[in-house]
């Protein structure tokens, strides 16, 4: 019974130690369970995060605006979006550079302006307030760099700054967004030059109508006047032969007073002049009907949608309206073919044809203006070999345009007038006009075989319009 006990004793042990094992097996199959089930979720978790983020990179990728991540000293951390795309630097030159180097906002009591600078901040300007641009959208100005020629400028840009926070809330940098608005303020500018030509046009028709009451009643008055010189030149023929009579008669007093008074008043000479007067005050009449009739048509504004219009009318039109730009400097002809009527916004148009006149206009009195020289303005229509679109050419015997220019002709604000006799927008609105809201096209031709002096020298501009329009 004595060696019993201690047997005993180490299976009851031996039983404990199997039930612990058994419970830390359990235990363990449970553990390991949950970091299987921990380590998927994590997997998972970090898969959705790379799916976040390059759906996110993708958004970025996508959107034409140029993205600057700074801390808060305004220290550029990381660059996103079209940053390289638009400032045309890589983005290890713009990281650890202060972003106020890139991104030119303007200083109290300054707008935004056009620049040269790529560097350090220029001693006198301030550094913008982190904590009040992210109050709202501001204007500014992204400094880029042709990565062809180096060359330096900057385009306009709308500014959204937010901060950046981690999933704690806090503050961990600053996001800059910046929106290329060039085209934006183009169409801005294409929109207040559409509602001055428009309020100019109304301004033009209601003259035309005020003026056109009075001159129909000075047509007419002359007209009457014509008809009683006519009538009066009768009844003077009628005194003469009642003068021979008189002479014949013995009355040579009565006689030599009549004599004496045609003598006074010079009546041959007012039986020549008269209906010459009365004609040209006719002529006059109807020049100024003509050109009130032709600021009527031309100011029409037409409504929103294209319309049959007929361009060789329209041409003369605007020949009429242009005249005073051309008369004293250039002879006007014009090679108008028969043409079926061109689907197309005729105000738009006619403003095109407009500007191209005038254009021409002011390169003759460049080169001849201040002598007794005149150029020629040749305007020209036709329908093009397939039949489907329609040319009018405005060609000019001026100066030319020079080879270093001519890139440049149909970029916004260019020109190479003097300040305050051209903004550089009318070729620029004339391309967008044609090419952008009637997709038609507008080029011009320089024969560079012809010296500069040779009277033939010039520019031609064509353009191309498609007879049934575009909508």
């Amino acid at each position: 019974m004595a060696d019993t006990a201690p047997l005993q004793d180490v299976e009851d042990r031996v039983a404990r130690l199997e039930t612990r094992l058994r419970r830390e097996k359990e235990r363990n199959r449970i553990l390991t369970d949950m970091i299987e089930e921990r380590t998927r979720s994590i997997y998972l978790a970090q898969a959705e995060m790379r799916d976040n983020k390059a759906h996110l990179e993708s958004i970025l990728r996508s959107l034409f605006s140029a993205l600057f991540i700074t801390d808060f000293d305004g220290i550029v951390t990381s660059v996103g979006g079209a940053t390289q795309a638009l400032t045309g630097l890589a983005g290890e030159q713009i990281v650890g550079q202060p972003v106020w180097d890139f991104l030119l906002f303007p200083q109290p009591d300054e707008t935004p302006s056009a620049t040269t600078r790529v560097g350090p901040m220029p001693a006198g300007r301030t550094t913008p307030n982190i904590e009040k641009l992210c109050l709202s959208q501001h204007e500014a100005e992204l400094v880029t760099r042709d990565a062809g020629t180096g060359e330096v400028g900057t385009v306009p840009v709308l500014v959204n700054v937010s901060k950046l926070r981690n999933e704690r809330r806090k503050q961990v940098g600053v996001v800059f967004l910046a929106m290329d608005t060039t085209e934006r303020r183009q169409l801005e500018l294409e929109l207040r030059q559409a509602q001055r030509l428009e309020a100019i046009g109304q301004l033009a028709a209601g003259v035309a109508h005020e003026i056109n009451t009075p001159i129909q009643f000075v047509g007419d008055s002359a007209r009457f006047l014509g008809d009683v010189f006519d009538d009066l030149f009768g009844l003077l023929g009628c005194y003469a032969e009642l003068k021979a009579q008189a002479e014949a008669a013995g009355l040579a007093g009565a006689a030599a007073a009549v004599d004496a008074r045609v003598a006074e008043i010079d009546l041959a000479f007012l039986v020549d002049e008269a209906p010459r007067a009365v004609e040209r005050t006719l002529e006059g009449v109807n020049r100024i009907a003509t050109i009130v009739k032709a600021l009527k048509q031309f100011s029409h504004p037409g409504g929103e949608n294209m319309a049959p219009t007929d361009l060789n009318e329209l041409i003369e039109t605007t020949l009429v309206v242009a005249r005073n730009e051309y008369k004293y400097v250039a002879d006007v002809h014009t090679d108008l073919a028969p043409l079926p009527d061109v689907t197309c916004h005729r105000g738009d148009i006619a403003s095109v044809l407009l500007n191209l006149v005038v254009n021409a206009a002011h390169a003759l009195t460049d080169r001849f203006g201040g002598t007794d020289q005149r150029g020629e303005i040749v305007i020209r229509s036709r329908l093009d070999d397939e039949g489907a679109g329609v040319v009018v050419e405005v060609a000019d015997t001026g100066g030319g345009i020079p080879a270093t220019i001519r890139d440049r002709v149909f970029e916004p604000f260019f020109t190479t007038k003097e300040v305050g006799k051209g903004t550089g927008q009318g070729l620029a609105i004339a391309h967008s006009v044609v090419v952008a809201k009637h997709h038609g096209r507008i080029s011009f031709e320089v024969d560079d075989t012809l010296p500069a002096d040779d009277p033939r020298a010039g520019t031609t501009f064509r353009v191309w319009l498609p007879v049934d329009g575009w909508q």
